[in-house]
């Protein structure tokens, strides 16, 4: 048995033309039913008249008493209808029979002129008309009743609707068959769009570029758009392979070359382990280093893979106190800081909240790298020096800023050094990757990344975000 799918939106049209145009048509059969019955029972009730008004015209007056001149009666008028069996009654107003059937039911009241009504008589349902024909004086007046049997209207009106009934299923059927045609012509710019897709799948991931009805554009236009995240994620899965590759096959390979060096020489110094140790042990805190970098590498890779801005959704953003935010990760920061010999200040005023909206991992990798940035790089006299966080606001942005005092960048490296793999001191160990990911999260938070040597020696790195409340807003929206 064939499974009708109804999630399918061929059948869901289909059916939604079909139901509809068959209630329609069986309202409207119904309703010509009715208006035929009625139209019908009115072109019999004239032709029963008219029989009624030939006998009229066959009555002659004598010596004052009505009288019919009709041997032998026949309705002329009813030719149309001679298979019906026809009844008549003619008789005085004293009740005498002029002509016709003597039992045949007269209406209960005789009030109006003509006058229709339905009878049984001789086993037969009939339709009777009944008139009264004055005559020159009241005893002179008579009553004419003509009456016919309903099988004829009956038949008349079945076999008109019979006709209207199957006009009314081919005019549905053929309604069907254009509606499942025009269906099925109406969805070909999907089935085109469907090859378009595959074939765009199996060359190339391109932008589509079929023709296609409105109401189909926006489906096109949202796949275009997967599209070229789809293209977007492909190509950042391929240069974070090549980034990965680059960065990790150096480091890796001096971690080999070190093992197999640490490894001869512990073979070969095996008769006097004692001298071949400071040997070993120098190899194996190279073999530390390298490690260390390869995993902070990894970290900032891994960071830089995931603050990208086309992977990221806006929902993810939620409103965040910068001050109270910035002076948590200052506190998580100092005794690294400090152990290094390092100092870090955070400067903040308490009674003005910032309130941005931010994805608060993300600003703290920022965070984090920026301060990292100032301890390596922001030496002064060779030693570290005092790095500086500041938060604080206008009318229209929140913004923190970091500051260290080491020699700060040539202005004409400020543009390119937020740059991926940008790296200005090869002397010192580094991924170039911090800025890289700062910059990132600016735009994703569409924050403005602002660089600048200080006048009084450093280098000063403010992330500008859009304010999302103002403090006494949000004060009364806790409150």
């Amino acid at each position: 048995m064939l499974a009708v799918n109804f999630n399918s939106i061929r059948v869901r049209l289909i059916l939604g033309l079909a139901l509809p145009m068959i209630a329609i048509g069986l309202g409207a059969l119904l309703l010509t039913s009715s208006l035929l019955s009625v139209q019908a029972n009115k072109v019999f009730d004239r032709m029963l008249l008219g029989a009624a008004h030939s006998i009229e015209q066959r009555l002659e007056i004598r010596d004052g008493q009505a009288m019919l001149d009709m041997p032998y009666f026949t309705l002329d008028t009813m030719e149309s209808a001679s298979s019906e069996k026809i009844f008549y009654r003619v008789e005085r107003v004293d009740g005498e029979l002029l002509a016709g059937f003597n039992g045949l039911p007269m209406p209960e009241t005789r009030d109006k002129s003509p006058e229709y009504y339905n009878t049984l008589f001789a086993g037969n349902d009939l339709r009777a008309v009944f008139i009264q024909i004055p005559g020159t004086s009241p005893s002179s007046s008579v009553y004419i009743l003509v009456a016919e049997s309903l099988h004829g209207r009956d038949q008349f009106t079945f076999d008109i609707l019979n006709v209207l009934t199957i006009m009314a299923l081919l005019t549905m059927i053929l309604t069907m068959i254009t509606a499942m045609l025009a269906v099925r012509r109406g969805l070909l710019p999907l089935k085109h769009l469907s090859e378009s897709i595959k074939h765009s799948a199996e060359q190339e991931l391109k932008p589509l570029h079929s023709r296609v009805p409105p109401e189909v554009q926006p489906l096109v236009d949202s796949i275009n758009y997967l599209i070229q995240r789809v293209r977007d994620n492909i190509e950042h899965i391929q240069y974070f392979n090549a980034d990965v590759s680059h960065q990790l096959r150096t480091p890796l390979a001096e971690i080999k070359t070190l093992s197999e060096l640490a490894q001869k020489e512990l073979v070969s110094g095996s008769a006097d382990p004692k001298a071949s140790a400071p040997s070993q042990r120098a190899r194996f805190e190279q073999i530390e280093q390298i490690t260390d970098f390869l995993s902070r590498t990894t970290q900032q890779l891994l960071s830089y893979a995931k603050t990208r801005q086309s992977l990221m959704d806006q929902q993810m953003l939620q409103p965040l106190e910068l001050g109270a935010f910035c002076r948590e990760l200052v506190m998580q920061q100092a005794p690294r800081i400090y152990q290094r010999g390092g100092e870090i200040e955070f400067i903040c005023d308490q009674n003005s909240p910032v309130w941005v909206r931010a994805d608060k991992l993300m600003l703290t990798g920022a965070l984090t790298n920026l301060i990292d940035n100032a301890l390596i790089y922001g030496l002064k006299n060779g030693q570290p020096g005092l790095i500086s966080v500041t938060v604080g606001h206008d009318n229209q942005s929140g913004w923190l800023c970091v500051q260290d005092e080491g020699p700060g960048i040539e202005e004409s490296q400020l543009a390119s050094v937020t740059d991926r793999f940008v790296r200005l001191d090869q002397q010192t160990p580094g991924t170039g990757l911090g800025l890289a990911i700062v910059r990132q999260v600016c735009d994703i938070h569409q924050a403005q990344l602002e660089l600048r040597n200080r006048s009084q020696g450093g280098l000063e790195v403010c992330i500008r975000l859009p304010l999302e409340l103002s403090a006494s807003e949000h004060s009364g929206t806790e409150a």
